[in-house]
């Protein structure tokens, strides 16, 4: 009986504990974003440096949500020049994994994009003690809310992997009319320019770019516009 109570104790204590997971080795060193918008739509260029602490070749799993915005279109991921695979989730499938995941005790911050679609690839081989270049390309239709249009990049979907990425924005809009009203509510807007663009056709080109820093990871980068006339 003695035996048996202390077996007991040490299950519930073992259960009680903290699991360790080890963590990856590979983690973003950089993450980049070239937003272009055109009317209503926004292809987004995501560049992301993976570096390799570890001393064997290593996988990466890349979770990235595609928010809310709409449907997103012509994804392609590349790691140095070289198509990957990846797959689309549904917002139904993504909420599934992204339990399953926390529930592993990994990357809870994960759980803030539970009502999106995400796009999911595993990348290998990110060289021992070197580092892989990623690109993923999409299109995505932005949603108006009022008056206004609304583009959204899931800036913490970097902030659940260990280290601390340095990430830069920069947006690029054209319209047909000068741009009225531009501001994020999450962000400060570095230098923001409107220019003609010198075609033939009367078009504005509203530019900037924002380097987030320390916390501001903690929230998406979110940013409303409107052009005269729209």
């Amino acid at each position: 009986m003695r035996i048996l109570g202390i077996l007991s104790l040490l299950a519930i204590s073992l259960v009680a504990q903290r699991v360790r997971i080890p963590q990856s080795p590979v983690v973003p060193q950089s993450v980049a974003y070239s937003v272009f918008v055109d009317g209503p739509t926004a292809r987004v260029e995501m560049t992301m440096v993976l570096t390799n602490a570890g001393t064997t070749d290593a996988t990466y799993d890349m979770i990235f949500p595609l928010g809310t915005e709409g449907v997103a279109t012509g994804l392609q991921l590349t790691a140095d020049g070289k198509v990957i695979e990846g797959r689309v989730y549904g917002a139904k499938e993504a909420r599934r994994i992204y339990q399953a995941i926390v529930n592993k005790r990994r990357d809870p911050a994960l759980l803030e994009h539970y009502g999106e679609s995400m796009f999911r690839s595993r990348v290998f081989p990110v060289p021992a003690k070197g580092k892989v270049e990623v690109s993923l390309t999409y299109n995505s239709v932005l949603r108006p809310e009022g008056d206004l249009t609304r583009l959204h990049l899931p800036l913490t979907a970097h902030r659940h992997r260990s280290g601390s990425p340095k990430v830069t924005i920069s947006c690029q809009l054209r319209s047909l009319h000068p741009i009225t009203t531009f501001y994020s509510p999450t962000h400060e807007l570095g230098k923001t320019t409107i220019r003609d663009a010198g075609t033939l056709k009367k078009t504005f080109i509203t530019s900037c770019v924002v380097e987030p820093r320390g916390t501001s990871l903690d929230s998406d980068f979110v940013l409303y516009f409107k052009a005269r006339g729209d």
